[in-house]
């Protein structure tokens, strides 16, 4: 996505706060995401230039398994496959 582009004219250009809004949108904009592993807590890193999100990586889904089920929704059956663990 392109960047917010500052103001140079006009009563916006004289208050800084203005254009202080623009950089970190802009950074926003650059946000980067990241895998850590499933272990470790999420993390932010802010810089000038970006926002890096790193989140853990799913654990490995080993004793879990698909499950079929009806549910009623608003009155009428919908079907769903849910994830359900193991009793091991």
């Amino acid at each position: 996505m392109a960047e917010i582009e500052k103001y140079t004219e006009g009563a916006l250009a004289k208050t800084k706060k203005a254009n202080e809004m623009i950089d970190a949108i802009n950074r926003l904009l650059q946000m980067r995401f990241e895998t850590i592993e499933s272990s470790e807590p999420p993390e932010v890193e802010f810089s000038d230039n970006n926002v890096v999100l790193r989140i853990p990586e799913a654990p490995d889904l080993v004793n879990y398994s698909d499950f079929a089920v009806t549910m009623c929704v608003n009155g009428s059956p919908v079907s769903k496959v849910i994830l359900v663990k193991d009793a091991t």
